[in-house]
């Protein structure tokens, strides 16, 4: 049910990216746009529209990337079925496409894809998970006139690589899921179709692991584990995995993730004396509450100046190298360079 969302999401998404900036209100066109989110519009009360930025200006005869988060294209998941949605897309209205993985699980190589991407061309990337949150943030002003669209992640995702929230640009779109409402509807559809005995199993709980409840995990715990990385993130959402009570998933979660939100606060001193935690939280016994949760610093972008040559033959050909196979955009190929200007 959820890659059918998703599938039917990046559809609706795509073609409001694609065609925002053809300029026509004619009735053939308006109905051809009908035609192809019509779709999405049966599923609509399926997915949480986190945020939905007016679309800019994108022509019709631009390129769709889409990068992986942490696995690849092969995964039979999240990546797999974006990946395919963006082959169906870009096959049907004639747009061309490219997949784009990470050289590593880190905010760093996902930023350099992004790079990689609008080098190569995209005006429109895709990408599914929360993990795109920081990358987002960092490039959606960089890159104003490319569309990003994120799938399955929240408003909370998006922060800068010091783990601070960032507003999202109007050339950003967002959407996240509530799976009970997919459930309900798939109900609907079976009483609509003549079904009168029916059972319902689901709702498997799953805790939804945000900034907010990264911080009050690490003060209950005095942990000083970096924050930022994945693997921390991956080691709260097992601990929570192991306590999170069935058929109560909704509440707990709302519950830890506003308690960071409104009591165990980001910025300024947090609120103790009315926090649930407080008979448990070992940041506040050992007044560790200023220096926890740990973000470490990241480094810096660097910028290079390089002069860059175009040494063209009498047959028109051009010369080009293939950077080494470690390193920053290892293995690809480019234009002969040199360090500083000429």
């Amino acid at each position: 049910m959820k890659k059918k969302v998703i599938s039917l999401l990046l559809t609706a998404a795509m073609a409001t990216t694609m065609f925002a900036g053809c300029g026509s209100s004619s009735e053939e066109n308006t109905t051809a746009d009908n035609n192809q989110t019509a779709a999405p519009a049966a599923t609509e009360a399926a997915a949480e529209e986190s945020t939905e930025a007016a679309a800019p200006a994108v022509s019709a005869d631009g390129k769709i990337a889409m990068i992986t988060d942490s696995g690849d294209i092969t995964d039979e998941s999240f990546n797999q079925i974006t990946w395919e949605t963006c082959v169906a897309y870009g096959d049907k209205n004639g747009i061309e496409y490219q997949y784009y993985k990470p050289a590593e699980d880190t905010d760093e190589e996902r930023i350099n894809a992004i790079d990689l991407a609008v080098a190569d061309g995209a005006t429109v990337i895709v990408m599914p998970g929360y993990l795109f949150g920081p990358a987002i943030a960092e490039e959606q002003d960089l890159y104003p006139d490319v569309s990003f669209i994120a799938v399955d992640v929240t408003e909370a995702d998006i922060v800068d690589l010091s783990g601070n929230a960032v507003g999202i640009s109007d050339n950003v779109y967002i959407c996240s899921f509530q799976e009970e409402q997919a459930g309900y509807l798939a109900g609907y559809a079976a009483v609509k179709d003549g079904y009168t005995s029916l059972g319902f199993l689901g709702g498997i709980a799953v805790p939804a692991v945000d900034g907010n409840v990264l911080r009050v995990i690490s003060r209950v715990m005095a942990s000083t584990e970096d924050i930022l990385k994945p693997a921390t993130r991956r080691k709260v959402e097992s601990l929570l995995q192991s306590v999170i009570p069935q058929g109560r998933a909704s509440e707990f979660n709302q519950g830890l993730i506003e308690t960071g939100a409104i009591v165990c606060v980001p910025n300024g001193e947090p609120k103790c004396m009315v926090c649930p935690f407080e008979s448990l939280c070992l940041a506040h016994r050992r007044n560790l509450t200023a220096q926890i949760p740990v973000k470490t610093p990241k480094k810096q972008r660097r910028i290079e100046e390089r002069t860059v040559c175009i040494l063209e033959d009498q047959s028109q050909r051009i010369a080009i190298g293939k950077r080494p196979d470690q390193g920053l955009l290892a293995g690809l190929y480019e234009l002969p360079n040199a360090d500083g200007q000429l």
